[in-house]
């Protein structure tokens, strides 16, 4: 019976947050208690990015076990977006440089995933990046398609910039909704 309440509460307290997020845009509050990191796994440790292609491979498998994956890059030299690149695409740095990132993932079979900055901060600053996906509409709900195909594996990146910089670290994060 307590049980039974409990699912009964939890259920009530999604139904309310996501009516919550549609009429008052609290969708970040939304997406605070209903996702959770499940995994972040090492795809390497520092490495130097210039204007010529780096590959990386990690020593773990990478996979797409979820809708949600995304790139973590953790580096202390980027600031914000360029206010001037209204794709959000130009990064500015510390120096007070502004510069482009270039990144695709590979699956097994060699397919390639182009991979765009898909924003900046996180827990030790950097940014992210991930693949372009369709806007939507205002209060239409998330797409239902994963991020990347499912039960692949990926098995290397490349990555390169116009500005150079030191990556300290990159890891692959696995979101699950809850």
């Amino acid at each position: 019976m307590i049980k039974m309440r409990l699912i009964n509460v939890k259920t009530n307290l999604k139904v309310i947050l996501i009516f919550s997020c549609l009429v008052f845009g609290s969708c970040n509050l939304y997406r605070e208690l209903m996702i959770k990191t499940s995994k972040a796994q090492k795809i390497s440790d520092a490495v130097q990015i210039g204007n010529d292609w780096t590959e990386i491979r990690s020593s773990e498998t990478l996979r797409s076990l979820a809708q949600i994956h995304k790139i973590s890059v953790r580096t202390d030299v980027v600031e914000t977006f360029d206010e001037k690149d209204p794709t959000n695409q130009t990064l500015k740095f510390k120096t007070g440089a502004s510069g482009k990132i270039e990144a695709v993932l590979y699956d097994e079979q060699g397919n390639e995933y182009q991979l765009r900055v898909t924003g900046i901060g996180g827990d030790s600053g950097g940014f992210y990046l991930g693949r372009e996906r369709a806007p939507r509409k205002p209060n239409e709900p998330p797409d239902q398609e994963p991020h990347f195909p499912l039960d692949k594996l990926y098995t290397k990146l490349k990555i390169r910039s116009n500005v150079p910089f030191e990556i300290q670290k990159m890891e692959w994060i696995t979101e699950i909704q809850k």
